[in-house]
């Protein structure tokens, strides 16, 4: 069952920039649930001024050695316990193409099925495409990968690969003329590595199709390589028509070798994680690739991945900076997650529905209420009697609430916490929940708290969790290059809590 929920049309000529946060608040008096700054092993000692390049180090803040328990949460090796190679050949019916120059070339030429070869990460999906510039060829079927996170891995015989891939964004202007900066990063992860410090950091620039190699100058024979999006789906000008969404595509695979093959796609892990947040998850701020004073995001270095890490999980992430559950850090409803939630890309793909069989995760992991801090007012009491209006009361932010937020608002609905549990339990009945908030403000956290031992109740049986996060501000180089979003020390403090929580829930 798909509950369907009204879309929300935005007031115009607004913009925000992706960087923009809320100030930071006091993190005091968190519920039992919580994390305390105390309880945590803060051994993890990435500063948030030391450049992505530079490797993490695994000393305690005093220089000593990490106990063992910190260790466990530090997977940064190859995996646990490694896939199972898988050398049978692309799909039967699908010819390999020609040898040449020691290379074969995998594309939408000659019926290539290729894609049926490649694993996808995350929610992506195939489209064709029309070249701008050129002559204007049409490629069938390259396959979208736009979230936070999301990509591929393939699994080939060879010494090398490379890709080709289409960025979206090139040559595209804003609705003012300005010209779209289209630069993305993504990162190659090699024969099971986990380590994003190893990982090769790939630089998408601004061209319209480019070439970006992944390996080279490996021993021939069987390989995986993992591809996931560092950069973010949403950027600059929420308003703008073509602003809106940072897609990008695989078009193609190169193979080099002796006898270079492309091989069925690598086995997935069997345990599954889905994470929907807002620019924590995004990782905003967290690394800075190109000097820019307040950073860039980096979603392979947030507490999403490591925890992904820790538990050695799949994940899926659907995130958008600056947006919440019911509203949005510009005080009022914009792209909020929900609205998201059914749909494969809204953004960059229309309303095309998700198969939520694709993919059903163990855990859902939320990550919202920072950005509805905005646009609930906790304080708000609305006489017996009285239609509410303008800023949502604490009753609308955890039940849901059927009114418009104010005259420029065409919805009807906005949902609530409530409402969001029973969308992500009606679509993954089997997953349990977890809901994080406080790492950038706590006031809405007993308010989430309270909804979700509600809806429980309700349910008859504990699938919802709480978890409270340590404001960023109160832990050691807890704070990014905008000294406001967490850096990667307090994502990993973030991801070891949020890890234990889990095994506690699934006996992992």
């Amino acid at each position: 069952m798909k509950t369907k929920m009204g879309t929300r049309v935005a007031a115009a000529a607004l913009c925000l920039m992706m960087g923009m946060a809320l100030t930071s608040c006091n993190n005091a008096g968190l519920k039992d649930a919580s994390i305390t700054d105390a309880g945590l092993d803060q051994t993890q000692t990435l500063t948030n001024k030391t450049p992505v390049a530079t490797p993490v180090q695994s000393a305690s803040e005093d220089g000593e050695q990490q106990s063992v328990e910190t260790q466990k949460y530090e997977q940064t090796q190859t995996l646990a316990d490694p896939q199972t190679e898988t050398t049978e050949e692309v799909a039967a019916g699908d010819t390999q193409p020609a040898l040449e120059d020691g290379a074969r070339v995998y594309d939408m030429t000659g019926g290539s099925a290729f894609l049926q070869n490649v694993r996808r990460l995350g929610r992506t999906y195939t489209a064709a495409y029309t070249m701008q510039s050129g002559d204007k060829e049409t490629l069938d079927n390259v396959l979208y990968f736009n979230w936070s996170s999301s990509g591929f891995e393939i699994a080939f015989e060879g010494t090398g690969i490379s890709v080709d891939l289409l960025n979206h964004r090139y040559g595209n202007k804003d609705d003012s003329g300005n010209t779209l900066d289209g630069t993305m990063y993504f990162y190659a992860f090699l024969d099971g590595s986990t380590d994003v410090n190893e990982a090769k950091l790939i630089k998408v620039a601004n061209v319209e199709r480019g070439t970006y190699v992944l390996a080279e100058g490996l021993e021939d024979g069987y390989h995986t390589v993992e591809v996931r999006r560092a950069s973010r789906n949403v950027y600059g000008n929420f308003f703008d028509s073509r602003g809106l969404a940072g897609k990008a595509a695989l078009a193609s695979v190169k193979i080099e070798g002796s006898d270079p093959k492309l091989l069925h796609e690598p086995v997935a892990r069997q345990r599954k994680l889905e994470f929907i947040g807002d620019s924590i998850t995004c990782g905003d701020a967290i690394a800075n690739y190109h000097g820019n004073a307040n950073g860039n995001e980096d979603a392979l270095r947030t507490y999403a991945a490591y925890t992904a890490r820790n538990l050695n999980a799949d994940w899926n992430v659907m995130s958008i900076s600056g947006n919440g559950c019911i509203g949005s850090v510009l005080g009022g409803p914009l792209l909020d997650l929900p609205d998201q939630y059914l749909y494969t890309d809204a953004m960059g793909n229309g309303k095309v529905e998700w198969d939520f069989s694709q993919y059903q995760p163990d855990v859902v992991i939320v990550n919202l209420g920072t950005n509805d801090r905005a646009c609930v007012d906790i304080n708000k009491v609305v006489p017996d009697g009285e239609v509410a209006t303008g800023k949502f009361t604490v009753e609308e932010f955890m039940n849901g609430v059927t009114r418009p937020f104010n005259a420029g608002d065409a919805s009807t609905h906005h949902t609530g916490v409530k409402d969001f549990l029973n969308m992500i339990h009606e679509n993954n009945p089997n997953a349990k929940i977890v809901w994080l908030c406080g790492a950038m403000g706590d006031e809405l956290n007993p308010y989430i708290e309270q909804a979700i031992n509600e809806w429980n109740e309700a349910e008859g049986e504990t699938i919802a969790y709480f978890l409270g996060l340590p404001n960023d501000s109160t832990l050691s180089n807890g704070q990014g290059y905008d000294n406001s979003h967490p850096s990667e020390v307090a994502a990993r403090v973030y991801a070891k809590a949020l890890t234990e929580k889990i095994e506690e829930i699934m006996g992992w």
